[in-house]
C-alpha cells in the first residue's frame, strides 16, 4: 500500500500525507456505510474511535484469531480534537485527525 501511496504521490505531485489522509477520510465514510451499527444512539464518530481496541477489534480476533492488528491510543486535544496513535509493525500513520 505504501508503494502504491508513492508512486501515486509521484504521478500526482500530492503529498503522500495528503494522499493517506484523504484515504483515512474516504476509509470512515466506507466504515460508517458498513458499520452504520457501531453508531447507536448513543455513539458517535468519537466514541468510536476511542473504543476501536475493546470494541471492533475484539469482533475481529473472533474471525481472524490469528491477526496482527494495530493498536490505538487516543487523548483528547480540545472539544472536538481527538488524537489517535497508530500502532503497528505495517505502519500506516498518515491517517486524519479528527
Amino acid at each position: 500500500m505504501v508503494q502504491l501511496v508513492s508512486l501515486l504521490s509521484e504521478k500526482s505531485g500530492t503529498p503522500v500525507a495528503d494522499l493517506i489522509k484523504s484515504f483515512g477520510g474516504y476509509l470512515l465514510h466506507v466504515f460508517v456505510r458498513s458499520h452504520g451499527q457501531m453508531f447507536t444512539r448513543d455513539d458517535n464518530t468519537y466514541t468510536v474511535l476511542e473504543r476501536l481496541n475493546d470494541r471492533i477489534h475484539v469482533d475481529v480476533k473472533k474471525l481472524y484469531p490469528d491477526a496482527e492488528l494495530p493498536t490505538f491510543a487516543h487523548r483528547w486535544l480540545a472539544e472536538g480534537q481527538l488524537e489517535l496513535t497508530y500502532r503497528s509493525p505495517r505502519p500506516f500513520a498518515d491517517l486524519p485527525k479528527v
